[in-house]
């Protein structure tokens, strides 16, 4: 392509690529929770939150999602999944390290175990009783590269909305949340709505 070949947009697109190219240096872990239930929790008054100042950063109401969710939601019961700040992930990882003789999913096991106490305190405060409904099931997972130290911070100036990278001579849309400022479930999901919605614009012209 002519617009892409030219030399200053060329040394554009090269250092945006070394820059995709730093980051796994710079990737930080992240937990997610899965907590089943019995029955829907009424007592939460939201579907989904962003939290800050505590363990989680996001917890939502996950009972529509039965492919990404563990079987049980499937059968009617109630789904939440929260999402750990980047301080409690790395508390965890450091905690965790230090338990000498522990396999991979007993390291699990006791994240699990952490986690659940972390959404005690954020969520039993709305029940009458001061605690949450015995779980049906419980489930942790970590993600070795769930964020990342150093995003590319693309955004304009005092700006939080994360946009994402798009070539259309090449169809090629990058998209996720370390594109920007801010990094979390919003940020990931507005990036790759962005790309989405560029794609099919492309396949629009092209129809």
């Amino acid at each position: 392509d002519p617009e892409l070949s030219q030399p200053a947009v060329a040394d554009v697109i090269s250092k945006f690529a070394d820059r995709l190219r730093d980051l796994p240096g710079t990737a930080r872990s992240h937990y997610s929770l899965t907590l089943v239930f019995p029955r829907p929790l009424l007592e939460l008054p939201f579907e989904a939150a962003s939290v800050h100042g505590t363990e989680f950063s996001f917890v939502s109401r996950d009972t529509s999602k039965h492919d990404h969710t563990p079987a049980p939601c499937a059968n009617a019961h109630e789904c939440w999944i929260l999402q750990t700040s980047h301080g409690f992930a790395a508390t965890l990882d450091r905690d965790i390290a230090a338990m000498d003789g522990l396999d991979g999913p007993q390291r699990l096991a006791e994240a699990a175990s952490r986690l659940s106490e972390a959404a005690e305190r954020l969520l039993g405060r709305f029940f009458t009783t001061g605690t949450l409904p015995a779980a049906l099931h419980m489930r942790a997972r970590r993600f070795g590269r769930g964020s990342f130290g150093e995003p590319l911070r693309l955004n304009p100036p005092n700006s939080t909305h994360n946009d994402a990278v798009t070539f259309e001579p090449w169809k090629l849309a990058v998209c996720g949340d370390f594109l920007g400022q801010r990094q979390g479930l919003q940020e990931a999901a507005l990036s790759g709505t962005m790309a989405a919605n560029r794609v099919a614009q492309w396949a629009f012209q092209q129809s």
